[in-house]
């Protein structure tokens, strides 16, 4: 289950639902998402995919970050005190310490 996870964000933030597809050979985690749920946001596919981790994995603890190609990023963490992370964008002079 290592890479199932992030897998799946990439494939929730793509806007064309035509390149999501499932498979009965990957992890029940990936077998849960629809076609119609791509396109989300960072945040939004970061979110979707910890609740259903939670779902399988209540004790577990992860943390995830996304960003997509115009620059936008989420971030979020199950099973943890907090988590911080650091950015940088262009329109920022330096890093960023921000907490998910």
């Amino acid at each position: 289950m290592r890479f199932a996870p992030t897998r799946m964000i990439v494939y929730l933030m793509k806007v064309s639902a035509s390149t999501f597809f499932l498979s009965d050979k990957q992890p029940a985690l990936s077998n849960l998402y629809l076609p119609s749920q791509t396109g989300q946001s960072p945040s939004q596919a970061v979110a979707t995919v910890l609740a259903e981790m939670m779902r399988f994995y209540p004790t577990t603890s992860a943390a995830f970050i996304a960003v997509n190609k115009q620059g936008v990023f989420g971030a979020g963490y199950i099973g943890r005190d907090n988590f911080p992370y650091v950015t940088r964008t262009p329109a920022v002079n330096g890093t960023v310490l921000n907490y998910a």
